[in-house]
């Protein structure tokens, strides 16, 4: 049994697995006593390899790890339905990913710190659609947004809104540019 501070509590650990050399090595089980467990590979002492992660708060990560993190290709799950699917590093997503919320809204694209970056399409569940860049989480840059009537804007965005030079177009036949 193990010992280690996270913020000011103290958690212990609990290892049943292969050893090498007196370390962590090969597959193995970590039980933590806030109820989190760890199953999958070490190596010299470290979570590396591939393994999966269930946490005291009911989440999952499953998939490739380096230094005890999602780090790689794998699926992080939310006990509420959510999944994301796609790259990880240092434990957040980080590269190209695919997210499905609870709520039926879904995100395709790149990821950088756990943040939606770059190009990307997000959908929502009453048919509306952003093609186009994201930058900190949010629509920016220029992008494609289609509304649940049909209407288009394309054009520019700046904080997740229209903004700047755009054009909408009605599904039957109105336009307007500026």
């Amino acid at each position: 049994m193990r010992r280690l501070f996270s913020g000011k509590k103290m958690l212990t650990f609990t290892y049943t697995g292969q050893f090498q050399n007196g370390k962590r090595h090969g597959q193995g089980r970590l039980e933590c006593s806030d109820g989190s467990v760890y199953e999958g590979t070490f190596e010299h002492d470290q979570i590396w390899g591939r393994g999966k992660f269930t946490y005291a708060d009911g989440c999952t990560y499953e998939g490739e790890v380096a230094n005890g993190k999602a780090h790689g290709e794998g699926l992080y799950t939310w006990p509420e339905g959510s999944w994301h699917r796609g790259s990880f590093s240092n434990g957040v997503p980080s590269g190209k990913g695919f997210i499905s919320y609870s709520d039926g809204r879904t995100y395709d694209g790149w990821w950088y710190q756990g943040k939606k970056s770059g190009r990307g399409i997000f959908t929502w569940p009453d048919g509306s659609r952003y093609e186009g860049m994201f930058a900190d989480d949010v629509r920016s840059g220029k992008g494609r947004y289609t509304y649940p009537t049909g209407d288009v804007y394309e054009g520019d965005f700046l904080k997740d809104k229209p903004h700047g030079r755009g054009i909408e177009t009605g599904d039957i036949g109105w336009r307007y540019e500026g």
